[in-house]
C-alpha cells in the first residue's frame, strides 16, 4: 500500500446545529424544571412532609419536627437541588463543547481516521469546561470571558453541595464568592456616564430608564452576585432564570461561531428550522427533517 492509499478518505459532511444546540438546551430545560420544583417546594404552607415512607418501624429523624426544623430541612434541599442543577448545567454544556469539539476537528483536515479522532475526543472530554471553552475560542474566535461564567458556577455549587451553601476561605480565598452570569438585556447611560441594567431590580427606582433618560443600549451584559466569607450563598429564582438563559445564549455564541467556522472552510451549511420539542422536554426530539 503506497503513501496515497494510506491517507484517511476525504469525507462530505452533513452538520445537523440544531442538534448541536440541542445537547446543551436539554441540560438547561433540565435544570430550570428542577430549580423551579426546588425552590417552588420551600413556599408550600403547609410544608411538604419530609417522611421517605410511613410503613417502617424506624425513623432516621423526628417524624414531627418543629416549624424551624421543617424549614431548615426545606432550605438544605433548596440549597442541594440548586447545587446539582449548576453541576448540570455545567455537565451538559461540556457534553456540548465536546460534540463542537469533534465537528470542528473534521472540519480542519475533511479527513476521520476513528482510532485518532476518537482519541483526541476522549481526551477533550476529561478537561472541565472552562478549559474546553478556551480551547475552542481560540480557532473559533469565541468571546473569551463567556467561559468564566462556568467557573463560577463550579464554585458555587462545590459550596451549595459540600458546605451547605456556607462561604468557607476553602471557597473563596479572596474573602468573597462571587458568581457571574450573562444575559442579553437593555441598558440606559446616564448623565454621569455609568450604565444600569434595565431589570426588575432597576425598573421604577430611582437608577431606572424614567428617572435617569439618555440612551438606552441592547447588548450582552454581566450580572454578579458576590457572598462574602461565612454567608450563605442565596440566588432568588429570578437569578437562576437567569443564569439559564445565560448558558442558552453562549451555547448560541458557540454554534453561530462554528458555522462560521464552517463556511469558511467551503462546506454548505443549510440551518434548519428550530425543533419543536414542547411535548419531550427533556428528550432530543426526532431527526428533522
Amino acid at each position: 500500500m503506497d503513501d496515497t492509499e494510506a491517507l484517511p478518505p476525504k469525507m462530505q459532511l452533513n452538520i445537523d446545529f440544531n442538534k448541536l444546540k440541542a445537547v446543551a438546551e436539554v441540560g438547561v430545560r433540565r435544570a430550570s424544571v428542577f430549580m423551579g420544583v426546588g425552590t417552588n417546594a420551600i413556599a408550600v404552607d403547609p410544608p411538604i412532609s419530609h417522611i421517605l415512607s410511613d410503613n417502617v418501624q424506624f425513623h432516621f429523624v423526628p417524624p414531627d419536627p418543629s416549624d424551624e426544623m421543617k424549614r431548615h430541612y426545606l432550605e438544605e434541599f433548596e440549597s442541594w437541588t440548586i447545587g446539582n442543577c449548576l453541576r448540570d448545567l455545567a455537565d451538559s454544556f461540556s457534553m456540548f463543547l465536546t460534540e463542537a469539539f469533534f465537528i470542528h476537528l473534521l472540519l480542519q483536515t475533511m479527513t476521520y481516521s476513528e482510532s485518532e479522532d476518537l482519541k483526541a475526543k476522549r481526551k477533550f472530554e476529561k478537561l472541565n469546561v472552562g478549559a474546553q471553552y478556551s480551547w475552542l475560542a481560540l480557532d473559533l474566535q469565541l468571546r473569551p470571558d463567556l467561559g468564566e461564567m462556568f467557573e463560577t458556577f463550579r464554585l458555587a455549587r462545590n459550596c451549595l453541595s459540600h458546605r451547605m451553601g456556607n462561604v468557607t476561605l476553602e471557597d473563596a480565598p479572596s474573602g468573597e464568592l462571587r458568581i457571574r452570569w450573562c444575559l442579553f438585556g437593555a441598558s440606559v447611560v446616564g448623565e454621569d456616564g455609568q450604565s444600569v441594567l434595565m431589570d426588575n431590580a432597576t425598573i421604577g427606582t430611582d437608577q431606572s430608564f424614567v428617572a435617569r433618560g439618555g440612551p438606552i443600549m441592547l447588548g450582552m451584559h454581566w450580572k454578579e452576585r458576590a457572598f462574602p466569607v461565612g454567608t450563605a450563598i442565596r440566588l432568588s429564582r429570578h437569578d437562576l432564570s437567569e443564569m439559564c438563559m445565560g448558558v442558552t445564549l453562549v451555547a448560541e455564541h458557540v454554534v453561530q461561531k462554528l458555522i462560521e467556522y464552517t463556511r469558511a472552510k467551503g462546506v454548505p451549511v443549510n440551518v434548519l428550522d428550530p425543533i419543536d420539542r414542547a411535548e419531550e422536554p427533556f428528550a432530543e426530539g426526532s431527526e428533522p427533517a
